[in-house]
């Protein structure tokens, strides 16, 4: 992905690389979406602080 990106440009010789590291960025995405579905409803089960929870994250930034 890298030398693709840096060429600036897609050859028909790097479609089937580029196609394979975008189904694979779209599953990780996926699997973001779900992590980040379950930390907000962990959260939000247990009460936590989110004003603090965020101003932790903030911090890590």
């Amino acid at each position: 992905m890298i030398q693709i990106a840096r060429a600036g440009k897609i050859t028909d010789d790097e479609i089937k690389d580029f196609a394979f590291i975008s189904k694979r960025l779209d599953e990780v995405s996926l699997a973001i979406d779900a992590l980040n579905l379950w930390v907000e409803k962990t959260a939000s089960e247990h009460n936590l602080n989110m004003d603090l929870l965020n101003e932790e994250k903030e911090k890590l930034k």
